[in-house]
C-alpha cells in the first residue's frame, strides 16, 4: 500500500502543485496532502 500510494500521491500533487503554487506556499505548515 504504502509502495503505491507515494508515486500515485507524487503525481497528483504534481500538477496541483503547478497550477497553485501559491495556494501550496499559503498552506506550509498545515498537513493538507502530505499526510
Amino acid at each position: 500500500m504504502s509502495s503505491t500510494s507515494s508515486p500515485a500521491v507524487t503525481l497528483y500533487l504534481r500538477p496541483c502543485s503547478l497550477v497553485d503554487p501559491r495556494m501550496r506556499l499559503r498552506k506550509r505548515g498545515k498537513p493538507m496532502h502530505f499526510a
